[in-house]
């Protein structure tokens, strides 16, 4: 297993590296908290997979550099790789080899040697006049006082079933400092803290709020690399594509504005959201959100929302019929044209999506085939189509025969929880999932 050595200030630090991301900046979201300067909030992350590391760094930020050069995109770090992030400089590393036997045995050799010197000098020294009788009571005092001592070590600390209790909670610190949080976890369980001293009981505690901490980090940190992937592809290139110049034009900005409000409630922790606020502001008055919508407001959000997949049919005519209530004339007109266009592109895309849903599942890909069908089921906004996918969904199966549908509900609820708690909206699927043990 590889091993990270960082050095920064003085300090070092070593970390074993398990398959996973992890993320490297100044911002205490990251997995692992940098205090150099010019470090960015998130400046970059090594995906760890069987083995191979690969460095990734965020866009926009000064480059790690590597053997001198900068790194600008993933790349693939060899045994030994040398790389620097500001004033930290990391350095990947084998775990040290266990001893050699011939070296083991001359150990042992020594040690045993030095032990005969010393019971030869003791015994040289009781031949040089202490009495026996002395010797005999010293024996006696140490004996009846190591029982006493080992008696009540005992019962204050030595939890039985779990092993020692401070080995334990050794091992788990040892874990936790060598990056392994769950192995840590997993040793501080074993402890049974009715059975440990105070003082340890304490330590335990603190340790485990650590690691929770820790986790509740890591979440929030994989959380927040998702919302950077929208952010990207959703408002930054949004904003250069259609804001830019003179052509921040009222239908534009206000989807712009609707979209920034969706990152901050969804990613509201965000290293990234004062660039939301920040740009949101710069185009609140051109968008007039306090004014009712328009036709030409709805017509390009309508065309923004079905320009690529997924896309959400359910919000499409949400938006639609909501503009019907208060439109008439020409106006009432034009949006419910939009509307039955919309119905047969809804039409198209549906048997769009399921041709390719079978496509993958034929190639055995089976996430793939599944997660078109979910996009169906929880998007599509109408009631016979959610039930045809359904059916595809609930007869898909492996080719070793295994049915497709109890793996990824359990997938879903574990990952995608919001489209899992959809989903079990539909009465077929909360009794798959309700067979499976999910409910």
């Amino acid at each position: 297993m590889a091993r990270l050595i960082l050095d920064e200030s003085g300090k070092r630090r070593a970390f074993k590296l398990n398959d996973g991301r992890l993320t490297l900046g100044s911002g205490e979201e990251n997995a692992l908290v940098l205090s150099s300067p010019d470090v960015a909030d998130v400046h970059a992350e090594l995906r760890v997979e069987e083995g191979v590391v690969t460095l990734v760094p965020r866009k926009g930020v000064v480059p790690p550099t590597l053997l001198g050069r900068p790194v600008k995109g993933p790349t693939r770090l060899a045994a030994n790789a040398e790389f620097k992030i500001g004033g930290a400089v990391f350095r990947l590393t084998s775990d040290e080899a266990p001893p050699k036997a011939g070296d083991a045995r001359a150990a042992r050799t020594s040690a045993a040697s030095r032990r005969r010197e010393t019971v030869q000098h003791r015994r040289r020294t009781v031949k040089r006049g202490m009495p026996g009788w002395v010797v005999v009571l010293i024996v006696v005092v140490v004996c009846v006082g190591g029982y006493f001592f080992v008696t009540n070590w005992l019962e204050e600390g030595l939890n039985v079933e779990g092993g020692d209790p401070r080995a334990r909670y050794s091992d788990a610190v040892l874990a936790y400092n060598e990056g392994s949080a769950k192995r840590a976890q997993e040793e501080l369980a074993r402890i049974d803290l009715t059975q440990v001293t105070p003082d340890l009981k304490a330590k335990v505690e603190e340790m485990q709020s650590k690691i929770d901490a820790d986790i509740e980090r890591a979440k929030l940190n994989e959380h927040n690399m998702k919302g950077t992937e929208w952010l990207d592809s959703n408002l930054k290139a949004y904003a250069k594509g259609f804001l830019s110049g003179d052509r921040a034009e009222r239908p534009k900005a206000r989807y712009f504005i609707k979209r920034c409000d969706e990152f901050t409630d969804k990613w509201p922790q965000h290293p990234e959201l004062s660039w939301v606020r920040r740009y949101r502001e710069r185009f609140a008055e051109i968008a007039e959100m306090d004014s009712p919508a328009e036709f030409a407001d709805l017509e390009w959000e309508v065309k923004r929302r079905t320009a690529a997949k997924p896309r959400d049919y359910v919000l499409v005519f949400e938006l639609i019929e909501d503009f019907l209530q208060d439109a008439s004339g020409n106006t009432r007109e034009a949006a419910q044209a939009l509307f039955e266009e919309q119905v047969t592109g809804r039409e198209a895309y549906f048997l769009d999506r399921m041709q390719q849903s079978k496509y993958e599942w034929e190639n055995g890909q089976y996430g793939k085939a599944v997660e078109w069908l979910v996009q169906v089921i929880v998007q599509i906004g109408d009631e016979g189509m959610e039930e045809q996918a359904i059916d595809f969904f609930l007869k898909m199966q492996t080719k070793e025969g295994e049915p497709l549908s109890d793996r990824y509900l359990e997938s879903y609820q574990k990952h995608r929880p919001e489209q899992f708690e959809v989903l079990m909206r539909q009465a077929r699927l909360r009794e798959a999932a309700r067979s499976a043990g999910l409910l």
